[in-house]
């Protein structure tokens, strides 16, 4: 998970929710034909009605109107963003902004409602590096229970934030290197449950140590190929 995602969904929130919903709102009022102001301010009162926080949804707006980005655009996105926002505060069962706006990130990258409410119902001590860390994963083509299964037991080891932070690229870098993205996961949940660190992961491919060749053989010693058939 790249910092510039973690900042890129808490820069929005650092005021309280209402100061950021009211100065948005005006700026959007100010960037706007009156008609999609009003569009955009009643799909943002719509969110806050579910429990969403609106102030992101005017920043969608405004994100998309220094980009001239056309209004008949900027509208189906406000409201798609809108209902990412509502559908990720319910699967989390909760009102924190920054943990809401995490989820519906992560749903615009392939996680399931679903596994942001298994996340919930199974107790995890949630933030939203978390959520955004399970987005990395699953967006990199790690099954979903796995996925779960890596946050999981970071968390329950109390990784530290820089190993926190470096399993995403942890992961897509023995990706990289060839090795299958549920490997990844369940050499990442055997490293940490041996008490380990994630920046002591060592960056060696599976596929490298299968391949490696074993030691040399003395003259006259027989060979026992490991191979199916490969005796006699």
């Amino acid at each position: 998970m790249s910092a510039f995602r973690l900042a890129l969904v808490l820069g929005a929130l650092m005021l309280p929710a209402p100061v950021v919903a009211q100065d948005a709102a005006q700026r959007v009022r100010e960037a706007f034909p009156p008609q999609v102001a009003e569009r955009i301010e009643a799909i943002a009162r719509s969110a806050a009605a579910e429990g969403a926080p609106p102030g992101p949804l005017y920043h969608k707006a405004l994100e998309g109107a220094a980009k001239r980005v056309p209004p008949g655009r900027i509208i189906p996105a406000v409201d798609a963003y809108a209902n990412r926002l509502v559908t990720a505060r319910k699967a989390l069962g909760t009102t924190r902004a920054p943990l809401i706006v995490a989820g519906a990130d992560a749903i615009s990258r392939g996680v399931s409602p679903e596994l942001l409410a298994q996340m919930a119902d199974e107790g995890v001590r949630r933030g939203p590096r978390s959520v955004l860390i399970l987005a990395d994963l699953v967006e990199r083509g790690v099954p979903t229970d796995r996925a779960l299964e890596v946050v999981r037991e970071a968390l329950r080891t109390r990784q530290a934030e820089a190993d926190m932070a470096a399993i995403s690229g942890t992961v897509e870098r023995m990706i990289r290197n060839g090795d299958a993205p549920g490997d990844v996961a369940r050499r990442l949940v055997q490293h940490m449950r041996r008490g380990l660190r994630i920046r002591q992961m060592r960056d060696v491919p599976r596929n490298m140590v299968r391949d490696r060749p074993g030691p040399p053989v003395a003259p006259g010693v027989e060979t026992v190929d490991k191979k199916p058939g490969g005796m006699g």
